[in-house]
């Protein structure tokens, strides 16, 4: 932004072809569907749907005739898909999300309630609503860390029962100037063997987190090609959860792949070897 237009007048004209709505087309007989620039975690966009003359509960008070903007519960079902339950803890935290945005959680979808003589503040009310889709459905990812640091400890957990000592979170520099991150440093009879964990529910959490370990294992190739060192790449029992390609690439930058927990004799004798 040049200099002479850095005021807040100039900022919102940069602002005023900006819009909460993609597109809108009518459902059923009294319903907007209204497409937002908001985005799911996988990409695909947030719809919100605007239902007039429905019968309302304001709190405790007596029904009213209002309108009611929800999501539907299209994001209970993104994380449905993600085998994400909104209930337990995720529930406590949807409840915390929605009480910060003025949000309502019923009957699984998000929502707001909004007066006939107040459907002016109809882009507040998408915008917190938008907000709280966004921050619902990242929930997403607060499982797959769950399940992928579970699934660590319990790879750690075998290295100690063949008598070892794995050191959790360790870094070391890497070949690019930066400090890299793995799972596991093992110190074996011959090489230091360094870790890596994958566990994921679909084959784009497992994507993903390839990628992420690609990344780290290129960052170390200067000790692997020293002959001091091991990288060793640990997965979990899901070969429908695999992509083919991922493997091969990840193959050529580690020294193994190994199944989790069906190859554990194969874990050991890597770990081990003299």
């Amino acid at each position: 932004m040049a200099a002479e237009l850095f005021d807040c007048d100039a900022f919102g004209g940069l602002l005023a072809g900006f819009t909460l709505r993609k597109s809108c087309d009518v459902v059923g007989k009294s319903t907007l569907r209204i497409a937002t620039p908001f985005m799911y975690p996988d990409g695909s966009y947030i719809d919100l749907f605007l239902e007039q003359s429905v019968q309302l509960h304001k709190g405790d008070g007596p029904l009213f005739s209002g309108y009611l903007l929800s999501d539907l519960g299209e994001t209970a079902a993104y994380l449905h898909s993600r085998k994400v339950i909104i209930k337990d803890s995720y529930r406590l935290i949807v409840k915390s999300i929605c009480k910060r945005l003025n949000v309502e959680f019923e009957n699984r979808q998000l929502q707001i309630k909004l007066d006939p003589d107040v459907i002016d503040q109809t882009a507040d009310a998408m915008m917190r609503l938008g907000q709280a889709c966004v921050r619902v459905s990242d929930l997403a990812y607060l499982k797959r860390q769950s399940s992928r640091s579970e699934f660590a400890g319990k790879v750690g957990a075998s290295i100690r029962q063949m008598g070892l000592q794995p050191e959790r979170g360790k870094f070391l520099p890497g070949d690019n100037g930066r400090d890299v991150y793995f799972d596991f440093l093992v110190k074996g009879p011959a090489k230091t063997s360094l870790l890596k964990t994958v566990s994921a529910a679909t084959k784009d959490g497992a994507h993903a987190q390839f990628n992420e370990v690609l990344s780290r294992w290129v960052d170390l190739q200067s000790y692997r090609s020293k002959g001091t060192h091991k990288l060793l790449t640990v997965i979990q029992d899901k070969k429908w959860a695999y992509r083919e390609d991922d493997l091969k690439r990840i193959g050529r930058f580690s020294d193994e792949i190994i199944a989790f927990p069906s190859d554990k004799e194969r874990l050991r004798k890597a770990i081990t070897a003299a």
